[in-house]
């Protein structure tokens, strides 16, 4: 009587060359069950998907926050420039008013916190009004004021500029450099760097004096 001998899987022709199977393949082959550790996933596992949004969230969160200092710092960029081009600008006025001031009563001689001169009429000669008109420093600001008669200097607008003409001045003065020559200069805080400053100066020739 003979007995049947089950029969071995079939290997493919490439296994039969002489290649060693493994044993996984050998266990697909034969139809065996994967062990336990070595099944195919299908799938994120809870816990993954849950690392993976908390990471997405921090790189997002992160790209935010540059986002808005950069914002900042190029406002503040802007907010520095402009407030620097402004003291350019009102002292180019000033600067233009002395120039063609007919009388200089202050500074007589050296450096002092004011400056009062009486402007031309159309004509160029002195004006009856015994009215001067002058630029002081007080109180860290630069401001317009007008003197008459009584002595007393009053605040007022140079022209479409309000008072105080300049704020956060540290340090500022009118220094008579020669007999038609006057030089203006102030010192204030850059805005984005309080411990830094920068010095604006305008030196004036003036004209008819």
């Amino acid at each position: 009587m003979t007995t049947s001998r089950p029969h071995a899987p079939v290997l493919p022709a490439a296994l039969g060359r002489g290649a060693a199977p493994s044993d996984f393949s050998i266990q697909r082959m034969a139809g065996r069950p994967f062990p336990q550790w070595c099944k195919p996933r299908g799938g994120f596992e809870f816990w993954e998907m849950g690392l993976f949004v908390f990471f997405l969230a921090i790189a997002g969160g992160a790209s935010i926050f540059f986002f808005f200092l950069s914002s900042r710092d190029m406002k503040a960029a802007q907010a520095q420039a402009t407030s620097l081009q402004r003291i350019d600008q009102t002292l180019d006025l000033i600067a233009r008013d002395l120039e063609h001031a007919v009388t200089l009563s202050e500074p007589f001689a050296g450096a002092g916190k004011e400056c009062f001169f009486r402007r031309g009429a159309q004509s160029g000669s002195l004006p009856p009004s015994l009215e001067e008109e002058g630029f002081v420093f007080s109180d860290n600001a630069l401001i317009h004021v007008v003197r008459e008669a009584s002595g007393l200097p009053v605040s007022r607008p140079l022209g479409a500029v309000e008072n105080p003409l300049v704020e956060g001045v540290q340090t500022g003065s009118f220094e008579r450099l020669g007999p038609g020559l006057l030089r203006i200069s102030l010192k204030i805080p850059v805005p984005t760097d309080p411990e830094a400053s920068r010095v604006f100066t305008r030196t004036i020739f003036l004209r008819n004096l």
